[in-house]
């Protein structure tokens, strides 16, 4: 392999911006998505900035050339998602389409909007990078995200996304 991929970092608990900040210190370059949820009736200045996916950063890496070993040792760092032996190679096309959706700022923009959904119930994503998804419904966090079951890189990732998603 003689080119650049995206890879999965995982972070320590609400420590994504310190983890991408140092990451970006020490030279990788990393994108770290976050959203904003846009309530009907709340002005712009009371609406907060979530990571998309909480705890998870992707970095950029040369698999035979950069250097891997500081990535577990950066602050907020906690590890580079594996699976075995091999670090998670997260497609581009998933991170280019996540990064053309964004601001300057990583920061992605949905309209909140209310739906009922039960634990277990079959959902399908309707938008945002994981259009067209099956999932599980898992719980309500917030009047405006979600916890849902998604297959994810071959794997069972239970993440956040933004009710209006479903």
């Amino acid at each position: 392999m003689n080119k650049q991929e995206w890879y999965l970092v995982y972070t320590r608990p609400r420590a994504e911006n310190t983890g991408a900040m140092n990451l970006r210190k020490q030279g990788y370059k990393v994108f770290f998505p976050q959203i904003i949820i846009e309530k009907p009736g709340v002005r712009q200045e009371m609406l907060k900035i979530e990571p998309m996916f909480p705890r998870y950063l992707f970095v950029k890496l040369h698999k035979e050339k950069d250097n891997w070993a500081p990535i577990k040792s950066t602050i907020g760092v906690s590890y580079l998602v594996t699976f075995g032996q091999e670090p998670a190679v997260v497609p581009t096309s998933l991170v280019n389409y996540m990064m053309r959706s964004a601001d300057n700022n990583g920061v992605l923009r949905q309209k909140a909007e209310v739906k009922k959904h039960t634990k277990g119930e079959e959902v399908t994503i309707q938008n945002g990078v994981f259009r067209g998804k099956d999932a599980k419904f898992f719980s309500y966090n917030s009047r405006e995200r979600v916890t849902i079951l998604l297959e994810f890189l071959g794997q069972e990732l239970i993440t956040e996304i933004p009710l209006n998603s479903l």
